[in-house]
């Protein structure tokens, strides 16, 4: 098992393991609400899959109110041992931002933060956190597949990298298959693309067998807009399909 969240989780144990030397909560800020739960539930599979049967996620706090974020917020900010005991606490953006204004003297609590998907997030929220860490010495990882020119020039030191080659090589990812389908690409061939979608999943043959409809896959598309057009159009095909947009 390997990747971001992994290598993520990997630290906060390394963090907590000696109790006695743990001190200051660790943060780790996700870009959406919905990874906050995501992010959480690795930690437990981390876990088990790891064999660290001494890791403690009996102090991992997920702030995760869907319908009103200032609830969890408020809660958070009221708890007195949030300056009595140290934890892990996963939590979006939107909620961080809403939080440190809240309580801002959180902020001298915290030890340690983990911006998971750094290019996502806004320059002055990566500015504030580049300088809590030097003036106050809590360590911040930031942590993309592609992190993005403010998010270099804030957090320039590179501790690890993972390349696309290493993840070939290693295995970690399949190897890309390029296929034009004999067109050139344009805008107006792309459009004829989605279109024709729905028929390339149906009809058309998977290297490693069956139809490419009875296969999961991703499709990236040039915007959010286009995201949209296609969901529609795999919808009225019966194709279940799903969009994702970034930030």
């Amino acid at each position: 098992r390997t990747g971001k969240t992994w290598e993520m989780w990997e630290t906060i144990a390394l963090k907590t393991a000696d109790k006695a030397r743990w001190c200051g909560h660790i943060f780790v800020i996700v870009p959406r609400q919905v990874l906050v739960t995501q992010f959480y539930n690795d930690g437990f599979e981390y876990k088990t899959f790891s064999g660290r049967d001494d890791f403690d996620l009996s102090h991992a706090i997920k702030v995760s109110s869907e319908n009103d974020i200032n609830i969890n917020n408020k809660l958070l900010a009221m708890n007195s041992r949030m300056s009595e005991e140290p934890a892990i606490i996963i939590i979006c953006r939107n909620s961080f931002e809403q939080l440190i204004k809240l309580s801002p003297k959180i902020m001298s609590q915290i030890a340690q933060i983990y911006i998971d998907e750094v290019h996502t997030m806004p320059e002055p929220l990566l500015a504030k956190l580049a300088k809590h860490s030097e003036e106050n010495g809590a360590s911040v990882f930031a942590v993309s597949a592609t992190p993005g020119i403010h998010a270099r020039r804030l957090f320039p030191e590179n501790i690890y990298t993972f390349t696309l080659q290493q993840s070939i090589a290693k295995g970690v990812i399949a190897d890309c298959q390029l296929n034009s389908l004999g067109v050139n690409f344009s805008k107006e061939n792309v459009d004829k693309f989605m279109r024709y979608l729905p028929t390339f999943l149906n009809e058309r043959y998977h290297p490693e067998g069956g139809h490419y409809k009875d296969k999961k896959m991703i499709v990236f598309v040039t915007s959010t807009q286009k995201a949209n057009e296609l969901q529609t159009i795999l919808r009225e095909a019966n194709l279940a399909s799903m969009v994702m947009h970034s930030g």
